[in-house]
């Protein structure tokens, strides 16, 4: 079994048929977040890298077979790593029981020595990010709804 760090269309919320694999073979080990900053690329996000930002996601214990389905999802090949959409890599987490919105961010950033961390694998994007929009909040589900919300010009619905 190994860690796994969640933070785009396979957060549970979006109810992905990969996500339904994983939460059955594997086990839920809480929230979290890393050390990157957050983009929209579209249809999907996509993390980078970075000490100064955080991005928020869900943490599973999966068994390493699901990482096949994994790989393929998120157009990773660790033969030909360069040429990947995504890389897989090892990186701390720390987990939380809530995440924060926008507003309590600081606050949280500030006490995030108080948190248990634990090493996670993680997709992180592997091309060039120019011209896409950084999703400040480091939350892709927040800034999913806040855009569905926007688009249809109704209430949040969280």
């Amino acid at each position: 079994m190994e860690n796994i760090f969640l933070y785009g269309t396979l957060l549970s919320f979006f109810q992905h048929p990969l996500n339904k694999k994983i939460q059955q073979e594997g086990v839920f080990l809480g929230k979290g977040f890393v050390r990157g900053k957050l983009f929209d690329l579209g249809s999907y996000p996509a993390a980078i890298p970075n000490k100064n930002s955080y991005v928020f996601g869900e943490v599973y214990k999966i068994p390493e077979v699901l990482f096949f389905d994994l790989d393929d999802y998120e157009d990773f090949n660790p033969h030909y790593i360069e040429q990947s959409l995504f890389k897989r890599k090892q990186t701390k987490v720390y987990l939380t029981n809530n995440i924060p919105s926008k507003n309590e961010i600081k606050e949280f950033l500030a006490k995030r020595n108080m948190f248990q961390s634990i090493v996670c694998w993680i997709y992180w994007y592997n091309k060039k990010i120019n011209g896409h929009k950084e999703i400040l909040s480091g939350n892709y589900l927040e800034y999913y709804l806040e855009s569905f919300s926007n688009f249809n010009g109704s209430k949040k619905i969280y």
